[in-house]
């Protein structure tokens, strides 16, 4: 069978195949295409040959990896960001790259070029952790796609973070304002990276109580919801939970109080009055959260099992309801309260 070798030229460049730069690449591509979708092809032999090549061109790949390192440092900054680029794109397989990665961040002016290395740091984890001390040191970088970087691959090292959960509470202050409706501002992210950092960045939960007490509501939101991640043993969560699902001005944030709930699981269940309130209650004039509310409610009520048995005739009036989403939370709500199994 012939081998086909990948060039590692292809890893540098391939961002440029969509724009036609390197005809020649797009070949390449296409072969690289129609070998992966050969893994599936009905004929055994197709599949090996196309396995055998695959393998190739990942060991023509890991000896490109060198080459690629050298070019992080290269003069030229499209060298630079395309290098970054490549090796962000190889993730784990190229955490060689970490060290010279993290001495080229450290060097690197152009933003774009520090997003792509950052990133590219990330997606090498958790082989990259010893990275996170030198994110640090770009959370306040003037250029806010650095900084938005930053934010998001903290929160995705998860526990390993526990050192940067001071600049993330920063971050919740940051001004930034997202471009447009596909993105989370930083101060939403930095909420989200929190949670995912779970409950080693306790010490930000004062400060969420304050986001979940305040005017905007995106930020109470994710606060109200992250509270059960990071603190779920605060002893003021349940009382705060159950003030929130029983305020009459704020009843769009039931849903994230049901969430948070749920994440608790039995240890909530003196908030099972107020759950079932919350399942009878009217359209709050708006049928979306109305409908998420009570999916969440339904979650909520399952995961806290047996104890929510008195429950079940109200969950249910929902196993018929119209709306399918809500069906199905139901069912999922009463296996779990009756101890059925799929």
């Amino acid at each position: 069978m012939q081998r086909f070798i990948v060039p590692c030229i292809f890893l540098v460049v391939a961002a440029f195949v969509v724009r036609g730069d390197y005809p020649t690449i797009g070949v390449d591509k296409a072969r690289f295409k129609e070998l992966k979708d050969n893994l599936n092809n009905n004929n055994p032999q197709v599949r090996w040959e196309a396995a055998q090549a695959l393998g190739q061109i990942a060991e023509e790949i890991q000896a490109c990896l060198g080459r690629l390192e050298i070019q992080l440092l290269d003069s030229n900054p499209r060298v630079r960001l395309e290098s970054a680029t490549a090796l962000g794109q190889l993730g784990p397989s190229a955490n060689r790259a970490v060290f010279r990665l993290r001495q080229a961040l450290k060097k690197e002016q152009v933003t774009e070029i520090k997003t792509k290395m950052i990133q590219a740091l990330v997606s090498m984890r958790p082989f990259s952790k010893e990275a996170i001390p030198d994110f640090l040191e770009h959370v306040k970088d003037k250029d806010r796609n650095v900084r938005r970087a930053v934010v998001v691959g903290l929160g995705l090292f998860e526990r390993d973070s526990k050192i940067a959960v001071p600049a993330l509470i920063e971050a919740l202050k940051d001004p930034d304002v997202a471009p447009n409706n596909r993105e989370t501002s930083i101060s939403h992210a930095a909420l989200v990276s929190l949670r995912q950092v779970g409950n080693a960045a306790k010490e930000a939960s004062g400060v969420l109580f304050d986001l979940a007490k305040g005017d905007d509501f995106e930020l109470a939101r994710r606060a109200i919801g992250s509270l059960a991640y990071i603190d779920p043993e605060n002893p003021d969560l349940l009382p705060f939970y159950l003030r929130i699902l029983t305020d009459p001005k704020r009843p769009t944030l039931r849903q994230s109080a049901a969430y948070g709930l749920s994440k608790l699981g039995v240890k909530g269940k003196e908030a099972i009055p107020a759950l079932l309130e919350a399942l009878k209650a009217t359209d709050y004039g708006n049928e979306s959260d109305s409908r998420y509310t009570k999916g969440a409610v339904l979650q909520a009520l399952g995961n806290m099992g047996s104890a929510a048995k008195h429950a079940v005739p109200l969950i249910r009036e929902f196993e018929n309801h119209a709306d399918a989403y809500l069906r199905v939370s139901a069912e999922k709500a009463l296996e779990k309260i009756l101890g059925k199994s799929d």
